[in-house]
């Protein structure tokens, strides 16, 4: 439970949908053509019986308005996860934009017993609002995983198959910081982001429905 609450901080599409991304899925936001970043992450949580940091790279790049893909890598003792997804809005306005999203993740756990897992889905992101208010969301429709060992599948692809939604207000006559809340399957979150003419900072912190939580700072450039 604590890994799928640690990891949910990350579920979430990020405060700003320009920078939309979560472990395992893109968000419908709007990015330029060409429009990148890549930076570090490093993600904390506790419960009443555990506390663990995860640490590693996140990256997204959209090579036409449309379609963006993006993926992150985590570590931590005894456990590796590696998710990808790519996103193509087929409709793509200023005011809505709503598209498929493919996702995949790998998920290979050491510590004590082994377990690992492999899975896929197809999912729907919406994004819609106006200048400074935008409102986002993420439901996944199709979800399958393979695994070996005795972990369940949430456990080691933690909110592989979590829907969110999302609020995000924008703030500052050149939008550059952004507060977000939102709330999941597997918790609540509260956002801040600042995104720079070449970098951008992010930390959140979510709370889930056991007695535990956690926090993340994600920071990097932009392209």
């Amino acid at each position: 439970m604590l890994t799928t609450l640690a990891l949910s901080a990350l579920l979430a599409p990020a405060a700003a949908s320009d920078l939309a991304s979560s472990l395992w899925h893109p968000g419908a936001g709007a990015m330029d053509k060409g429009f990148a970043y890549a930076g570090t992450t490093v993600l904390a949580a506790a419960d009443d019986s555990f506390a663990g940091t995860w640490v590693g790279a996140t990256a997204a790049w959209a090579p036409t308005r449309r379609l963006s893909v993006s993926g992150t890598a985590l570590v931590a003792v005894g456990s590796t996860v590696v998710g990808a997804g790519a996103r193509f809005n087929l409709i793509e306005s200023k005011w809505f934009r709503a598209g498929p999203v493919v996702f995949g993740a790998a998920w290979d756990h050491t510590e004590m017993e082994s377990s690992r897992s492999i899975g896929g889905g197809l999912g729907l992101a919406v994004e819609s609002g106006f200048s400074r208010v935008r409102f986002d969301t993420f439901v996944p429709l199709v979800v399958v995983t393979t695994e070996a060992g005795p972990l369940i599948p949430a456990d080691r692809l933690p909110g592989f198959d979590h829907w969110n939604v999302g609020m995000t207000v924008r703030m500052g006559s050149s939008h550059a910081n952004r507060i977000r809340g939102g709330i999941a399957s597997g918790g609540v979150s509260l956002a801040y982001q600042h995104v720079g003419e070449r970098w951008f900072m992010e930390t959140a912190v979510t709370a889930g429905v056991s007695p535990a939580i956690s926090g993340s700072l994600r920071g990097g450039f932009v392209f």
